[in-house]
């Protein structure tokens, strides 16, 4: 079992204050935190303005998260969990491994920042503030990084590949060129993702050796 699978319990069990009981109220009170992470930073978060956005009363909130820690922590969840989801889902439609991984580093660099990545970056402090949110967020960086080893290993195996590194490191690096192109995203460094992108793709036919099968040359970059 790969490490990010191991550890993803921990976010299913985050927070466990009345997960089972009125899924639709504590749905509603999670897209209203989502909102409100997306315009504005997690400090600046109150409990009484998520309640009145979700149409419930602060005491609803309490009941089902706990405190505001608790809350943003089950929306930092959420948005993980989302954005991981759809890139799996996405790869799962394609047979090719380059095309999967073109596809990856396409969604995981977008042109505009997503309300899921403003979340997961604004979020940060109070991550950093709760022992179980940084578990939560470990676990977020493991299973990206397992997306991205399962297809490098895919091509491995199909000799598409070779590989100048292990795929677990090649992985592990993708993603953090990811975040730091996502970064750049957020607080506005870059005004879109296309550099981020044919950074990715250039470190990705590098170290992969995409091409050089075929032409017998060096791997073609964007």
């Amino acid at each position: 079992m790969s490490r990010g699978l191991a550890e993803a319990s921990d976010l299913g069990r985050l927070p466990s204050v009345a997960r089972r009981q009125e899924p639709w109220r504590r749905d509603r009170i999670l897209d209203a935190a989502l909102k409100s992470l997306a315009d504005q930073p997690a400090e600046a978060i109150r409990i009484a303005d998520v309640a009145e956005k979700a149409g419930v009363s602060p005491a609803s909130v309490h009941y089902h998260f706990g405190d505001l820690s608790g809350l943003i922590l089950a929306a930092v969840d959420r948005a993980s969990n989302e954005m991981f989801d759809e890139r799996a889902r996405a790869i799962s439609l394609l047979d090719d491994p380059a095309a999967k991984l073109d596809r990856l580093i396409e969604m995981g660099v977008p042109d505009q920042a997503t309300p899921a990545l403003v979340i997961m970056y604004t979020a940060i402090h109070a991550i950093r503030a709760d022992e179980a949110a940084v578990r939560a967020a470990r676990v977020h960086v493991y299973k990206q990084v397992d997306l991205y080893a399962a297809v490098i290993k895919e091509g491995l195996s199909r000799g598409d590949f070779e590989p100048q590194g292990s795929p677990h490191f090649i992985a592990s690096s993708l993603v953090a060129l990811e975040d730091a192109y996502d970064l750049y995203l957020v607080v506005g460094v870059a005004v879109d993702g296309a550099e981020g992108r044919s950074q990715l793709r250039q470190y990705a036919a590098n170290t992969l050796g995409i091409g050089r099968r075929r032409t017998g040359g060096s791997a073609a970059t964007e």
